[in-house]
């Protein structure tokens, strides 16, 4: 039992270390989140849409180098494949940018599955940050976060068009203050 404390304050003091050498980044990280977020709080429908448009053509990108990737590695086999995922991955894109608000039902649920378990990922991260200060900040985003995709899930598909850019703001928003909480704790500590 005593090994499991050491371990943990041995993980504590090189997490503290790394953040203290970097909290500039951290800080600059946690500001931007927080005013990204509180854009697309205030600006649902255009960050909705925004978030629409990038995965659109992230999918067609994707596709693209499916199609890059079955040519180059024919003789590995698989090749037919490659081009149908390539081509599910483009018709999806095109789909996507033909019709970014019809788009944004299905990227709800996938969002609300993201930020779920960002959430549950959150509060695991936490619990194994114990000693590191301001770790409660990255607990209590995950509990917001888990609460926000239950959220999404109730609402769905009534509120799909303006869900996306508030619970990504939201999350932006609870995100970059756990983010900036720690780095400015973890830089006061070491400055006393």
């Amino acid at each position: 039992m005593n090994e499991d404390a050491d371990t943990a304050g041995t993980v504590a003091d090189e997490i503290r270390s790394a953040i203290k050498l970097r909290s500039a980044w951290y800080i600059a990280l946690g500001v931007v989140l927080i005013f990204g977020g509180t854009y697309a709080v205030l600006r649902p429908l255009a960050a909705g849409y925004a978030f629409t448009l990038v995965v659109g053509w992230l999918l067609i990108f994707a596709g693209g180098m499916y199609v890059l990737n079955s040519f180059m590695a024919r003789s590995g086999g698989g090749f037919l494949w490659r081009l149908l995922l390539a081509a599910l991955y483009i018709v999806a894109g095109i789909l996507m940018l033909s019709n970014p608000f019809e788009g944004l039902g299905a990227l709800t649920i996938i969002l609300a599955l993201v930020i779920g378990m960002g959430g549950v990922f959150r509060l695991l991260l936490a619990s194994s940050l114990k000693g590191v200060p301001g770790v409660g900040m990255v607990f209590f985003s995950g509990i917001v976060s888990i609460a926000l995709a239950i959220l999404i899930f109730a609402k769905w598909p009534d509120s799909s068009q303006v869900a996306i850019g508030v619970i990504v703001g939201i999350n932006f928003v609870f995100s970059g203050m756990s983010i900036l909480g720690v780095a400015l704790d973890v830089r006061q500590l070491a400055s006393s």
